[in-house]
């Protein structure tokens, strides 16, 4: 290696005691600590945007259930008896003249699962409450706050959008949110749970792309025992020795290249290869973990190693009993208490569990 060669040649008949009071010293020490694991907070804009938009785990997950939840069918029952025409079916079927009724649910299917909350402006007119809404539209849950007088009940709703602030009146407002423990207002999304795992398996993601983005090797470092006349090297050669390292060594295109070390240098290896430090394993129980938290079976996401379920069929089936049928009841329950007991109090939305039998035979036969 013509460029470690060079490095030694200048300087060698200078005695060692002026090469000490120039020099690095040859030894480094390095010390590692029990120290605690760093996690990042989880509100809606790392969850969307480190979440959603980056853990493809997360958005499965979140696609899938959102997207199954707003395919439940329905049944409107009137003193037990099912409607066919009301307009209760035809808002829903179109809630506003820019927005159609799937892609309405399941964007409030998502807001719900980011979040824990979703908020519907129930558009009346003359906001009389004894009469179905006009329109429904979406509102986004990091602009919206809850405003609540002294006695922690709940006034009015803002919502903030860059400088533009509205306030809206509780009655028009159907807030769905998930349980939290400790907060009276504001649900707790799956994503709060499954945030741990999803910061795990972003990192092993980030670490495997920096791995091969230097050649997938693993890190190290560069001994040097010392030669007769030069225990140590000058800091001219050493910045000189770091930066043809760096530049003949390093990155993917150097993949490969071998390496010549003269002059007493020696490699030794700083850390563990992705086999010892077992990545694989890693990201598989991260998204294991996240899948759980939502509620959806790891089967369903090719996830390798997962033999809860001795079928496709039983998961699939476990996933709409236990996790969409659930979500979809939360949207048509509120809708209920909140719109159709003062319209008709003998109106009642139920899920249609016999229509989702007949789906499910379709879909797999």
């Amino acid at each position: 290696m013509q460029f470690i060669t060079n490095i030694f040649k200048s300087n060698k008949s200078k005695n060692a005691q002026n090469y000490a009071k120039k020099s690095y010293n040859p030894y480094i020490t390095m010390t590692t600590g029990g120290g605690t694991a760093q996690w990042s907070g989880c509100d809606y804009d790392a969850s969307s945007k480190n979440g959603y938009m980056t853990n493809p785990i997360m958005y499965s997950c979140i696609r899938m259930i959102s997207d199954g939840a707003s395919r439940v069918p329905i049944t409107l029952l009137k003193d037990q008896k099912p409607l066919i025409n009301h307009p209760l079916l035809s808002l829903l079927q179109s809630p506003s003249h820019d927005c159609d009724g799937r892609f309405f649910k399941n964007t409030l299917f998502n807001h719900l699962l980011l979040s824990g909350n979703a908020y519907v402006d129930c558009l009346r007119d003359n906001d009389n409450k004894n009469r179905l809404p006009k329109a429904l539209f979406l509102l986004r849950p990091d602009r919206m706050t809850c405003v609540t007088d002294q006695q922690g009940s709940v006034t009015h709703y803002k919502y903030q959008a860059s400088k533009v602030q509205k306030h809206y009146p509780r009655e028009r407002i159907l807030h769905l949110k998930l349980f939290s423990p400790n907060d009276d207002y504001y649900g707790c999304a799956p994503t709060h749970a499954a945030w741990r795992a999803v910061e795990l398996h972003n990192e092993a993601t980030i670490f495997q792309k920096a791995l091969l983005d230097n050649a997938a090797r693993p890190s190290g470092c560069l001994i040097y025992s010392g030669l007769p006349g030069a225990p140590n090297l000058t800091e001219n050669q050493f910045m000189r020795l770091k930066s043809e390292l760096h530049e003949h060594y390093a990155g993917a295109a150097s993949a490969g290249r071998p390496m010549v070390l003269e002059g007493g240098l020696d490699w030794k290896s700083m850390s563990l290869s992705p086999n010892d430090m077992g990545i694989s394993t890693m990201r598989h129980d991260a998204a294991r973990e996240i899948a759980l938290a939502y509620g959806v079976p790891p089967m369903l996401l090719g996830i390798p190693g997962d033999n809860t379920y001795s079928n496709y069929q039983e998961a699939i089936r476990v996933f709409t009993r236990n996790t969409l049928i659930p979500m979809a009841e939360i949207f048509y329950d509120a809708l209920t208490h909140k719109i159709l007991r003062h319209h008709d109090h003998n109106l009642r939305i139920e899920i249609n569990r016999t229509q989702i039998s007949d789906i499910f035979t379709d879909y797999l036969s």
